[in-house]
């Protein structure tokens, strides 16, 4: 969420054509934040509109820079240099591990929040056949798209362009810029901070279901479990979500600003590689869960069964187990503060677990 934001304002400011100050950027970026936050506390009705516009926007813009080179192509202008995509350039790290790190991280942040409906499934009409369809269907469509918008940079956009550190969160922009002049440029700029906004708003309308959950079960303080009276959303988890968020766009400038290890790191690459390390690690617990409860819980039901169980679920968790090594040895500082960021949460979990010994109920637990 707050990596996010900070792409949202590093979109506007680049709009404008203008470089904002660290302290500014940060305050924009958590201001972002709880503006959507309200919005959410309001309702979900807004939040759910909001949600909608921003995806058919996002997807719009994502089938532009996919499309956009070869409807050039088609019309006679040569626009796409076949020869770029055997272009390549020297890694800034050395090492497999170090390399392995830094791609594999930004492929899991392009694909981060692929489980988001997972959070809301109890609002979710028929279940059992829906959430399996959104899961399956949302990657695959995310693939696509994002396989067509990198085909199309690569075919447009230097790579000694993309590389320098000015342009790396911009190459949408250049690309448009290129086919369709600095209005083009600006307007996908525009749309980015659309995009942007719109996986936001996602964020706080989905994470803080599990905060809610949590709360309504015993494993965090019951505050978190209430609904507004009014609004009927649970407010403080959506506050906790925001202020989590902001909490984490402060911290890493601050370390950007005083640490020599992160010195040329962006806000957005430390945020977005600690939080999807941490992240990864729940993936597989989750998957690893899918084992033991198969054989703990024999006869539960189950409408979806994974296809070619139980080798799929196994070779998953030694990709992953892999992937969490290399950035290990790749990224040690980044992977460390991903861990501390979950060992935070331990005590609380464990307090209320000694506060409030008991099992929530089967029908909270599978909410």
């Amino acid at each position: 969420t707050g990596a996010l934001a900070v792409v949202c304002v590093s979109s506007i400011a680049h709009s404008a054509g203008v470089t904002l100050p660290v302290l500014v950027s940060v305050v924009a970026s958590i201001t972002i934040v709880f503006l959507l936050s309200i919005i959410n506390i309001v309702g979900v009705l807004w939040g759910g509109w909001t949600q909608a516009i921003t995806t058919i926007i996002k997807c719009g813009m994502v089938c532009v820079i996919a499309l956009a080179p070869v409807f050039f192509e088609f019309f006679g202008k040569d626009v796409i240099d076949a020869s770029r995509f055997l272009q390549s350039t020297t890694p800034e790290k050395t090492g497999l591990a170090a390399q392995a790190a830094a791609v594999l991280l930004a492929v899991m942040w392009a694909f981060n929040g692929w489980e988001g409906v997972v959070p809301v499934a109890e609002e979710v009409k028929n279940p059992d056949r829906n959430i399996p369809l959104a899961l399956i269907g949302g990657i695959g469509l995310l693939g696509l798209l994002y396989v067509g918008a990198n085909t199309a940079y690569h075919a447009v956009v230097p790579i000694e362009v993309m590389i320098q550190p000015e342009n790396r969160e911009h190459v949408a922009e250049i690309l448009v810029a290129q086919l369709f002049g600095p209005l083009g440029g600006t307007l996908m700029s525009l749309g980015i901070v659309l995009s942007t906004l719109g996986t936001i708003n996602s964020n706080l309308l989905t994470s803080p279901r599990v905060t809610y959950a949590m709360g309504r079960d015993g494993l965090l303080h019951e505050g978190f479990g209430k609904l507004h009276e009014r609004f009927r959303t649970p407010v403080f988890a959506i506050l906790a979500q925001a202020v989590m968020a902001a909490l984490l766009v402060i911290a890493s400038a601050v370390a950007i600003q005083t640490s020599s290890r992160f010195q040329g790191t962006t806000i957005f690459d430390l945020l977005t590689e600690c939080i999807v390390f941490a992240a990864s690690v729940f993936y597989a617990l989750a998957v690893a869960a899918v084992l033991v409860l198969r054989r703990t819980q024999p006869e539960a039901v189950r409408p979806f069964r994974t296809p070619g169980y139980p080798w799929v679920p196994i070779l998953y968790l030694i990709v992953y187990a892999w992937f969490i090594a290399s950035i290990f040895l790749g990224k040690p500082y980044e992977a460390i503060i991903g861990l501390f960021l979950i060992a935070l949460g331990l005590p609380i979990y464990f307090y209320q677990r000694l506060r409030k010994p008991t099992e929530p109920s089967l029908e909270n637990r599978m909410s």
